[in-house]
Order: structure tokens, then C-alpha cells, then sequence
């Protein structure tokens, strides 16, 4: 019996002296003790490293991120963490199953507090790691559902239009979790064909950018759309016609029918200057939807577009497989048609210039509408 103890203690020593390695892996740019703020790059002396399959970074006992590109640089915000001293780690996996480790500890010293939101604890919503890719990029905002008292689905469009063959011409993901863990387990992910019916329409590219809750398994989507003229060759940026769409459906967002354009950027199809609509937030104004999007005027500059719709109307439409009218936003007043006309810029005392995919919300405790961009 001592025998067979003995062999299992001494097993488990040879383990970890064959999973772990201290000798060669070494972060080269920083110090012991070294003061930093504000955005850190982190730089490995790899040299002597060869077959690293990845390489993942952790501040103290919280991840920061993977990187699977040589030379396995990173570059993070250190307002994600208290002032005061810590301990930055990497771990660089070899195609051996090798792991090498190198510490440093720094002092984060920032003027301003933490960058990010923290809501219980919680600093980043999620790690790259943690949100379905499938092979892509997230290209919309996230949406969120409830799913019971304690857990909420949290859904996303992906883009696949670069794909030499524009694959299926994108897909949507769907997880589940909690405020603490929001992406604990993956719903499921579908691509375009397989999620969408679009009921006639040759729109392609479709990313849910919002969704709104009419009733129980009954939702309304903002849809941005991405198409081409020529549908036998890959799908260049220069060829794109950007639009905004409605989707409906009837069982929670499981499957959707678009349901047609409710906005263009004006001039739309001009050969050059190709307007990309961006979008789409949405607040509640009284019983209208106002959404905010992205429009160009005669000289293709950008500029902060918003329209409004009666909700009524628009969800009665949606219900039975058609869009409703929008109106654009024209000195003051909504009344310029949704798909041929130009916005308002009600950014234009802010010198407007940036991309306007975004979130809208109402705050009740400071009375302000919120557009997050």
C-alpha cells in the first residue's frame, strides 16, 4: 500500500514538472515594480520559443485574453483594474502540451478611475474567448432577452460577406447566462438561410442590431442589410447597398421573416461614396419608435440620422408580413420619407463623425434619452 502511494505522489511530481516549464518564456518589456496606466502593451522575448500554439495573459486570478498570433503581443486597458499592485502572468502553450510561465509585478497607477462598466464585481461583459466566433467576427450589437428570473439569452449577428463565396451571407448566435457568467452555454448558431424566411425580398447580409419585445414569443427586429447588384462574384466593400430593415417573429427569435427597407441613406446606390447605414438604435417616444442610423448628405459626408413610426401600425404591418412607412427627420419634424430622402444631422453641434452602429436607451433616473455609439 505505502508502495502505491508513494508511485502516485511521485507520478503526479513528474506531471506537473512535464506540464509546466519556467526556463524560457520571459515578458521582455516590463519590470519588476513598474508603474503603468493607461493602455499596456505586453511584449514576450521568444527567442528560444518555438511550436506555441497560443499564449493567454492574466492580471492577478482574472483573465484578460488569448492571443494566437506570433509574436503573442497584447495590448489591454489597465483602467480595468484597481489602483495598487499586482501580478501580470502569461501562460504560452506549446503543440507539445507544454505549458511556459513568466510574472512580473506591476503598480497600476491611474489618474481616473476604472474604464469599464462594473456591475457586481463583473468589469468585462465578456472575454473574446467567451463569445461564440464560429469562424467570424461579432458585427452587431448584442441583444438581450430574458430567459427566466435569474438567466437571459444574449444574441448577436456575425458577418460572412467577405467569404470569397459570401458563405450563407452571415449567421446569428444566441448564448445564455447570467449577469455574473453571461455566456455560459451556447443556444445555438445559424446562418442566414437557415434562421430567415425573407419573405421576397433580395436583401442579404441580414445583422439584427435590436430587438423589441411586442409580447410573450413575439419580438420585432431592426435589421441592418448588406447587398450586392451582382450576385455571381464575391461581394466587395465598393459594391455594397447598406439598408435598414424590419424582421418579425413568432417563437422568441428562434426564426425570423423580414419583413422588407424601412430606411436607406440618402442616394443609396451612388456608384462612389457607397453610404453605409450603420444603425440601429431605438428608443420610445411617447407611442412612436424613433431609431438613429447613419446618413450622407450630397457630398457623401457622414452624419447622425433619426426617424420615427408609429409603433401601433408598425407592429400591426409586421404581423402580417409587410413594413410600414418611416419618416425621417426634416427642420424639426418628422416628415421626410424614410427611404429616399436625408436625415436632419441632429448630431451637428457635437461635430458627428463616427461610425454610427449603436444602442439607444431612455434613463428614467436622470430623464435623458442615451445613445451609445
Amino acid at each position: 500500500m505505502k508502495t502505491s502511494h508513494y508511485f502516485i505522489v511521485l507520478s503526479s511530481i513528474l506531471f506537473s514538472f512535464n506540464a509546466f516549464s519556467q526556463s524560457e518564456l520571459k515578458i521582455n518589456n516590463i519590470t519588476r515594480n513598474q508603474e503603468v496606466s493607461g493602455n499596456l502593451i505586453v511584449n514576450l522575448d521568444t527567442a528560444n520559443i518555438k511550436n506555441f500554439r497560443f499564449a493567454s495573459y492574466y492580471m492577478d486570478d482574472k483573465f484578460i485574453s488569448t492571443i494566437y498570433d506570433t509574436p503573442f503581443t497584447i495590448q489591454f486597458d489597465t483602467r480595468d483594474f484597481e489602483n495598487g499592485q499586482h501580478v501580470l502572468y502569461v501562460k504560452a502553450f506549446r503543440e507539445d502540451g507544454i505549458v511556459d510561465i513568466d510574472k512580473v509585478e506591476i503598480q497600476v497607477s491611474n489618474a481616473k478611475p476604472a474604464f469599464n462598466l462594473i456591475v457586481n464585481n463583473v468589469r468585462r461583459f465578456a472575454s473574446e474567448e467567451q463569445v461564440p466566433i464560429g469562424g467570424s467576427y461579432i458585427d452587431a450589437p448584442h441583444s438581450i432577452l430574458k430567459k427566466n428570473d435569474k438567466e437571459f439569452y444574449i444574441q448577436h449577428s456575425k458577418g460572412l460577406l467577405r467569404h470569397p463565396r459570401r458563405l450563407k451571407e452571415g449567421m446569428t448566435s444566441r448564448s445564455s447566462g447570467t449577469l455574473e457568467q453571461p455566456f455560459m452555454s451556447v443556444e445555438w448558431s445559424k446562418y442566414v438561410p437557415d434562421i430567415w424566411n425573407k419573405n421576397g425580398h433580395p436583401n442579404q447580409g441580414l445583422w439584427i442590431m435590436s430587438m423589441y419585445k411586442i409580447a410573450e414569443n413575439e419580438l420585432l427586429a431592426f435589421v441592418h442589410t448588406e447587398s450586392c447588384y451582382d450576385l455571381t462574384k464575391p461581394c466587395e466593400e465598393g459594391e455594397k447597398l447598406f439598408t435598414v430593415g424590419l424582421g418579425y417573429s413568432k417563437d422568441n427569435g428562434e426564426s425570423w421573416t423580414f419583413l422588407g427597407d424601412i430606411l436607406r441613406p440618402y442616394k443609396y446606390d451612388r456608384p462612389t461614396k457607397r453610404p453605409n447605414v450603420g444603425g440601429v438604435g431605438y428608443v420610445i417616444v411617447g407611442d412612436e419608435f424613433q431609431i438613429f442610423f447613419q446618413d450622407y448628405n450630397e457630398e457623401g459626408t457622414r452624419r447622425a440620422g433619426t426617424a420615427r413610426a408609429n409603433m401601433k401600425e408598425v407592429i400591426d404591418a409586421a404581423r402580417k408580413g409587410k413594413s410600414f412607412e418611416w419618416k425621417k427627420l426634416k427642420n424639426g419634424q418628422f416628415t421626410e420619407p424614410g427611404l429616399t430622402a436625408l436625415s436632419d444631422d441632429m448630431l451637428s453641434n457635437h461635430k458627428f463623425d463616427i461610425n454610427m452602429h449603436c444602442k439607444a436607451t431612455y434613463a428614467p433616473s436622470i430623464n435623458k434619452y442615451l445613445l451609445l455609439t
